[in-house]
């Protein structure tokens, strides 16, 4: 009798063991039907096969069914999310719910249906409601009875109406991933005598094709038939229609590839990293914007096709991928596929499994998640603005972040790893000056181009002197935004801030709306005319009388990327402008229409948050604009003069990309701030430097490793008992020193649930899985105390 061990799609921190069935076969990495639970049916993933039980007198359940005849997971996946779920202190089962689609997960809906004798009965109102439901006689979902169905008690009164056999309950297991199908009409060799008119052009059709199998739909198009005719050919025996799986991923033709010339100071580059990619498995590549990194990208991918290996190019922002596939797909065709969360599920999965067969992508440029993509020959990551902080994964567990996943999963496979930047993170500065990664430089930007001129805009000097005509402009980026739009050149206007304005607030009495659910503020969004919550997403009316006096006067403060824009139509009402923001990229493919209309030089002045930072490639940017740099200087964290430098230096860098030089103007209220002098001269060293004394005086990364514990509880006294308590077992493995906090965060309350944090700074000489180890024995006794039960605690190893 032979074993099996699976991964469960939950947050579980063991594997558990099955019976594997006489007669049925599996590998490791492969996917099995298991009963989880009384009822409930659910897809694993086998980790370990074994002829012997974990423990002798334990009855252990059967596989209801093999999934998969090959693995789906490669054992280095599996090794990797085993890493994972260690290093980042979560549950196994969390990282593979994570790292797979979901159309890869099956699970069984509980599915109810009537009676055909329903006894006579009183039923409760509810209960009428629910019996009403099924009055079409057909089966329906729990779960869509409780969405459909707008009444209260409803699983309370579902239970009551299965008890007393009114309705019948199974399980079903439904697939959530169906592959795309498209109908082909295929010509019969028989064919009946007598034909129609339009059946004989159909016929005639076939003949001038070639072919006895046609699309459905091209015939349909170009002959001009409707369904009707066409059933009706089949029908008589004239053809017949059959259904062929198609794939959701497109292929172009490509007559001719793109070849390039590298420039002296990038092929001396190229030749240092391979040199050092010798001895070393990761090398940091800082170059300037502009510099030419992503052909060196490409002269190294090169080289790996060429010996038979894959590539994952890492991108932090979905933006960017738009723009390089167009660029890569001009050098390698078909070879390049595309992966990110913009896809959807059957898309993705798709890219899953052509990855596991027997012509995989040779190069996947994707986001962070493409990190857990199968590769069976991967030989080079390419992490392209590797101190970008969308690589860190903030939302759900496992909180990962991409560069350190790729890092590893290079170690686990053997390929080599290149982080590519023009501003690297201190912690991989540090990592390269100790000898853990190699290093090398590219400090000169490609052809004629020069860094842009940058003009630091002293705002409360304009202000003081009343020379601010506009209400976001200074004159001076007023006049340079002209000078370019005469000059038929574009702009980029950088807010880091999205909506219209940050505070509505009534001008009689100091009203400031807020969100019901979580203790912040509400941003006006002016196009869809709401209020909304920027951390639970829920929206607001806009108020026509402040609730509080009675008054119908708001004031508007602060302002985002909306209030920008409007602004550019008031003051250049000749100028085409399009947003970059999450607002206007939800839709499908609304990144690429956006960038490409730029790129065409349909759009003149390009207004965005963060994604017009970060890599995008632009020849006939002139100037860019950035509005408000004191909201990046004033955050309060130890990394924000770092993150602030990257982002200036990099949206800096989007101006003046050709002969042209560009001008880059920075609006602030501190002119003197000895950072802002930093990206005006380009000063990396001095900006490390300085990082580097602070974070040693104060015993930050890379002086240290952090981890935050966020305790949420809806009752903020019970929340607070928690952290106190879970502070005192820390205590017990941690010196005082160590240990930050409770502190309340300046969000106090999301989505109806109070929230305090712990930060823990782990010593680097001490062994880092122990340290782990006792924080979750910490987190392990707090839960085992009645009272703080529901209190949720999740781990941040690494924060950012």
């Amino acid at each position: 009798m032979r074993f099996v061990d699976v991964i469960l799609p939950f947050p579980l921190e063991d594997t558990y063991t099955y019976c594997l069935p006489a007669g049925k076969e599996v590998q490791v990495g492969g996917r099995v039907l298991v009963q989880f639970g009384s009822k409930r049916v659910y897809a694993a993933i086998v980790c370990a096969l074994h002829d012997v039980p974990p423990r002798a007198d334990l009855a252990y359940k059967d596989v209801l069914d093999v999934l998969d005849n090959a693995p789906i997971v490669l054992p280095e996946q599996l090794r990797l999310w085993q890493w994972m779920a260690k290093y980042y202190c979560t549950p196994l089962g969390e990282v593979l719910k994570l790292a797979m689609p979901s159309g890869f997960r099956l699970e069984s809906k509980t599915i109810l249906r009537m009676n055909e004798d329903v006894p006579e009965a009183e039923y409760s109102p509810v209960e009428t409601t629910i019996l009403s439901y099924f009055a079409d006689g057909k089966e329906h979902e729990l779960s869509s009875l409780q969405k459909d169905l707008d009444v209260r008690g409803v699983f309370a009164s579902v239970r009551r109406l299965v008890e007393r056999e009114v309705l019948q309950v199974s399980e079903a297991v439904k697939a959530t991933y169906r592959p795309l199908t498209a109908s082909y009409v295929r010509l019969l060799s028989t064919l009946p005598q007598k034909l129609s008119p339009k059946q004989r052009s159909l016929v005639q059709y076939f003949a001038d094709n070639g072919h006895n199998e046609l699309p459905k739909e091209k015939i349909k198009q170009e002959l001009g038939l409707s369904d009707a005719v066409i059933a009706t050919a089949a029908k008589n025996g004239i053809i017949e229609i059959v259904k062929k799986e198609k794939s959701r991923l497109s292929e172009q033709m490509f007559s001719e590839l793109r070849s390039f010339m590298l420039s002296p100071a990038q092929q001396v580059a190229l030749n240092d990293i391979k040199s050092q990619m010798l001895t070393q498995n990761t090398v940091l590549l800082h170059g300037i914007t502009s510099s030419g990194k992503t052909e060196i990208y490409i002269r190294l991918i090169q080289e790996v096709l060429t010996n038979g290996g894959q590539t994952l190019f890492l991108v932090p922002e979905i933006a960017l991928t738009t723009q390089l596939t167009a660029r890569l797909r001009d050098v390698f065709g078909n070879d390049l596929g595309v992966y990110h969360s913009a896809l959807s599920d059957g898309e993705r999965v798709e890219v899953w499994k052509k990855m596991l067969g027997d012509n995989p992508y040779k190069i996947l440029l994707g986001t962070r998640s493409s990190v857990f993509l199968p590769f069976r020959r991967l030989a080079l990551t390419v992490i392209d603005e590797e101190h970008d902080t969308s690589y860190k994964q903030q939302d759900m567990a496992p909180r990962y972040h991409a560069r350190t996943v790729a890092v590893m999963l290079g170690v686990l496979t053997g390929a080599k790893t290149l982080l590519g930047t023009a501003t690297p993170s201190v912690e991989s500065e540090n990592n390269a000056r100790n000898g853990k990664f190699g290093k090398v430089k590219l400090e000169e930007r490609y052809g004629n181009a020069v860094l842009p001129e940058i003009i630091l805009a002293d705002v409360k000097q304009y202000k003081h002197r009343k020379q601010m005509k506009s209400q976001l402009f200074t004159p001076v980026l007023v006049e340079k935004m002209q000078q370019a739009l005469e000059r038929q050149e574009q702009v980029i206007l950088f807010q880091n801030h999205r909506g219209y304005a940050s505070v509505l607030e009534c001008a009689d009495c100091g009203y400031v709306p807020r969100c019901s659910c979580c203790d912040v503020t509400l941003t006006s969004h002016q196009h869809s005319h709401v209020l909304v919550c920027h951390y639970c997403g829920r929206t607001y009316p806009m108020p026509r009388v402040c609730p509080q006096c009675g008054k119908t006067h708001f004031e508007e403060k602060g302002f985002g990327t909306e209030r920008v824009e409007e602004e550019v139509f008031a003051q250049f009402p000749q100028a085409r402008v399009a947003r970059l923001d999450l607002d206007t990229t939800r839709k499908k493919h609304s990144f690429e229409k956006i960038l490409s209309d730029f790129s065409e030089g349909k759009v003149d002045v390009l207004v965005g948050t963060q994604m017009v930072c970060k890599g995008l490639d632009f020849g006939n940017v002139s100037v860019v604009g950035v509005l408000s740099a004191d909201s990046l200087l004033n955050f309060p964290d130890f990394r924000a003069h770092e993150q602030a430098f990257q982002m200036l230096t990099q949206v800096s860098g989007r101006a003046g990309r050709r002969e042209r030089r560009g001008t880059v103007v920075i609006q602030t209220m501190q002119a003197s701030h000895p950072l802002l002098a930093q990206v005006k001269n380009a000063d990396y060293e001095t900006m490390y430097q300085n990082q580097m004394l602070e974070r040693k005086a104060f015993c930050y990364p890379p002086f240290c490793r952090l981890m935050s514990l966020s305790l949420r509880h809806k009752d903020k006294s019970v929340l607070s008992r928690a952290s106190a308590v879970l502070r005192g077992l820390l205590l017990k493995s941690f010196p005082v020193s160590c240990v930050l906090g409770p502190e309340t965060p300046p969000i106090s309350r999301v989505s109806l649930m109070y929230v305090e944090r712990l930060l823990l700074k782990l010593e680097m000489n001490r062994p880092n899985e122990k340290m782990k180890d006792a924080v979750r024995e910490a987190v392990d006794e707090l839960r085992k105390r009645r009272e703080f039960q529901q209190v949720s605690v999740s781990f941040d190893v690494d924060p950012m």
